[in-house]
């Protein structure tokens, strides 16, 4: 949670004021400083909670309102992916259906964080004392829409027009997300069901989601990289 925490927020700042040695000019485009600017809005309401759970505050409320907050940061954040996709390019209109690909590939990243948040959530319920069903549907629907979206990555989708993978380094970079997320998908059984998983079972979904996140990295990366430089004809 602190590495999280102080990654979203250092990510902020470095794509609104840019960073010379990464080589990351200030944002200046007007959609991506309003997409921004939001995520940051929501932020600020989310990070003293995260910094209280990071102190030990085990206050059910914490849990609530994190909650509460979680789907409009999920939906600031994409906004930001979705502005800065646009900005990579002026001729969008000759690839659209790579830039909606890399735009699915960046959602995948968020909801498996918000697959692993409502697991955690179902295994505090009981102690913190709120409703476990909310988040039993969250967490399948996110389940859900997670592997279908990975499915339209692999292979995929003529009448959503979304790229197929652009390179074989992309198709076996999903590839190996799919390997990844089989592993942990399978960890999450107990939460499915709606009940708490013990503290050896959080601590294995915390090793399987360290090993998805860079994989679902290589992804972004990828389609980032086939965007940037595409395919000589």
């Amino acid at each position: 949670l602190l590495e999280s925490t102080e990654i979203y927020a250092n990510t902020l700042k470095l794509l609104r004021d840019g960073h010379p040695v990464f080589g990351l000019p200030p944002a200046s485009d007007p959609s991506v400083i309003l997409a921004l600017d939001q995520a940051r809005v929501v932020w600020n309401a989310v990070e003293p909670l995260a910094r209280q759970a990071l102190d030990g505050n085990t206050d059910p409320a914490i849990l609530e309102n994190l909650s509460y907050l979680e789907p409009s940061l999920l939906s600031a954040s994409q906004a930001v992916v979705t502005a800065l996709t646009d900005q990579l390019g002026d001729d969008v209109s000759e690839d659209a259906d790579l830039a909606r690909a890399l735009d699915m590939a960046g959602r995948q990243r968020m909801l498996s964080q918000a697959v692993v948040k409502e697991a955690c959530l179902i295994s505090r319920a009981n102690v913190s004392e709120f409703a476990v069903p909310p988040h039993v549907r969250a967490l399948n629907n996110r389940l859900d829409l997670f592997e279908l979206e990975t499915t339209f990555l692999r292979v995929g989708d003529e009448e959503l027009q979304i790229a197929p993978p652009p390179n074989l380094a992309a198709e076996e970079a999903i590839d190996r997300v799919l390997t990844a997320w089989q592993d942990m998908r399978a960890l999450l059984d107990p939460a499915i069901e709606g009940e708490s998983m013990g503290i050896d079972e959080l601590d294995d979904l915390a090793v399987a989601y360290g090993e998805l996140l860079p994989q679902l990295e290589d992804v972004v990366a990828e389609y980032v990289s086939a965007r940037a430089r595409p395919p000589q004809p």
